[in-house]
Parts: structure tokens; C-alpha cells; sequence
């Protein structure tokens, strides 16, 4: 049976389209408490969401503002003077409906990011994905995994940190949180156990940056939020991706 929500940001969801569109307008308005989405967020039989949904959705929406900072990220990251972040990590892709693995990366200087999905990550895998999305010059800030050595002997200044343990690279002695970078800005927000997780950095990561190059006004962070779902969820009505011209277009459902 056909369904209104196929294609749209509402496939798959057995809730209520009104409650998706309060939880999607109350996390731009940068509402992320599990509590205060609980209490707003009672749908018409009185029923309150669960955890586990609050959390699904909003690593959903963090996924389009990654999505978005991709696509709007031209060219390599960083740069001389510049320093790159990167993380390998398993991202949860809702429309695939499975984990990918995936390589990504974070300029703390300009806030661009990159996110590759590879299959094996590898030393040769790993090299490749930073040559072909990390300027020349860069400073790279990897972990301790042994599969980075050899950025040393290539075109980057590579610094490792043990995020769990310590800020100083081992074989340089320089601390990497004397970097004014968007990790520190977003780690220092989080509880440790959930700043730990890779996946978990590089979310809300994307949540920081987003809000930083498309956030200028409220009305700035609705249009391009929507505008960014569209993107995700093109509407069905044609091929060509139009122009979001009202939050209902971005949803998909003004083409039924």
C-alpha cells in the first residue's frame, strides 16, 4: 500500500507527523534535552516518546546537518596553519536503515568536514581518504592507531592524542588542546561516557558547525534546516531539486 511518508523524512516512523514536526522545530530552536522533548512532545493519546526515540531522532537530524556540511564543503580541508581532526567511526545512516563505516574529518579553523564511507581501514585506505581530503600542510591530530605512521613521512604535520587519557602528542610532547578547535568546544558540552564514542563526536561535531556556518538568525536556522531535509528527501513530484520556498515543500508531503 502506498503511503504518504514514502520518500519523505517521515518513512518509516509510526509516529504521528505532528510530533516529528514539533521534536524537528524544537531542536532547531536547539532544544536537545531528553527531558523537555519528553514533556513537549506528548502526542494526542497523552503518550510521551521514549529515550531511545528522542535519541533516534535526533542522531537523524544530526545526520542531515553532517550531510549538509558534506555537500556545502568544497574542495580539501585545512591547510598551512590549519588543523584537521580525524575519527573512524560507524554512523548510523536512518534512510539505509544500517551502520557505515566511515572516516571524517574536522577543520578547527573553518568548521569544513569531509566524511568518506570505506569498507577497510587500512594503512593504505587511511592515507588515501586524508591525500584526497586534507590540504597539503595541514596539521593532522589522528589517535594513537599505528595505521597513521606513515603521515609522518608524507605532506602533513601529524599529531596523535589519546583523547581517553591525555591532550599531548607522544612523540612531540606538544599539547593538542592548545588548538582553539571545535572538538573542545563540543567535548567539553558532553558527558564523558558519551564523548568517548567517535560516532558521537562527529555528530554533535556537525550539530556545532552547522549552527556556526548556516545559523546566522533563527530564521536563517529554520529555512536552511528544512532546506537541508529537501536535499536528503528530494520531493517526489519531479527530479530536478527545487528551492525550498516553505517548510512543508522540505518535508516532501506538499507533492501528494
Amino acid at each position: 500500500m502506498y503511503s504518504i511518508r514514502q520518500g519523505t523524512i517521515f518513512n518509516g516512523s509510526s509516529l504521528y507527523l505532528e510530533t516529528i514536526l514539533r521534536l524537528i522545530v524544537l531542536y532547531i530552536g536547539n532544544i536537545t534535552s531528553y527531558e523537555q522533548l519528553k514533556r513537549q512532545c506528548v502526542d494526542e493519546r497523552g503518550v510521551q516518546l521514549s529515550p531511545s526515540t528522542i535519541s533516534e531522532w535526533l542522531t537523524h537530524f544530526r545526520e542531515i546537518q553532517l550531510a549538509a556540511i558534506v555537500r556545502h564543503s568544497h574542495g580539501k580541508i585545512g591547510g598551512p596553519g590549519c588543523t584537521v581532526q580525524i575519527y573512524e567511526c560507524k554512523i548510523w545512516k536512518r534512510k539505509l536503515g544500517k551502520y557505515e563505516d566511515t572516516v571524517c574529518g574536522i577543520c578547527c579553523e573553518s568548521g569544513g568536514m569531509f566524511a568518506e564511507v570505506r569498507g577497510k581501514l587500512d594503512s593504505e585506505t587511511m592515507i588515501e581518504v586524508i591525500a584526497e581530503n586534507v590540504a597539503e600542510g595541514s596539521t593532522v591530530i589522528t589517535d594513537c592507531w599505528e595505521q597513521y605512521d606513515q603521515l609522518e613521512q608524507d605532506k602533513w604535520v601529524h599529531l596523535t592524542a589519546n583523547y581517553d587519557l591525555n591532550f599531548v602528542d607522544p612523540s612531540s610532547g606538544r599539547h593538542t588542546h592548545s588548538v582553539e578547535c571545535t572538538y573542545w568546544h563540543v567535548r567539553c558540552r558532553l558527558p564523558k561516557a558519551v564523548a568517548a564514542s567517535s560516532e558521537n563526536m562527529v555528530m554533535h561535531s556537525a550539530q556545532y558547525i552547522w549552527r556556526r556556518k548556516f545559523g546566522q538568525s533563527d530564521k536563517d536556522v529554520c529555512l536552511a534546516f528544512f532546506q537541508h531535509i529537501h536535499e536528503l528527501y528530494p520531493a517526489r513530484s519531479g527530479d530536478k531539486l527545487l528551492e525550498v520556498s516553505s517548510p512543508l515543500a522540505a518535508t516532501g508531503l506538499d507533492s501528494v
